[in-house]
């Protein structure tokens, strides 16, 4: 009977030892497996911060693309050198909106500055 009592112990001492491994192996198991789930939800979080960063940045493009349009036609047009008043309309358009998305005030050009214009159209006509 001693023999076998001795096996009894031994059998419920490896049993409480392979309980024991089981619980820690699961709790790592465990433990890992929030880890990686709280990884995905930061992943997750961060891509949307990324999307967001890349739409503010596509909307700009776009509004400095709207605002440039004008000023492209203007441009070309003064490399004809010659504005008719169709040009001017568009002139002080762009100025509005540029200066107005930047907060500033539009400057007018002063009668001296557009003196030599009118002249040069008035002899062209």
């Amino acid at each position: 009977m001693e023999g076998n009592m001795n096996d009894s112990f031994l059998e419920n001492n490896d049993a409480e030892k392979f309980k024991n491994e089981y619980l820690e192996c699961s709790e790592n198991f465990t433990n890992a497996f929030l880890e990686t789930q709280q990884a995905k939800i930061n992943i997750n979080n961060k891509k949307a911060i990324w999307n967001e960063t890349v739409n503010k940045i596509n909307e700009a493009e776009n509004q400095l693309t709207a605002m440039n349009d004008p000023y492209q036609l203007f441009e070309e047009k003064m490399e004809q050198s010659y504005l008719d008043p169709d040009d001017e309309i568009l002139l002080k358009s762009f100025t509005t909106k540029f200066f107005g998305i930047l907060n500033m005030p539009s400057v007018e050009p002063s009668e001296d500055e557009t003196a030599p214009k009118k002249a040069r159209m008035e002899s062209e006509e």
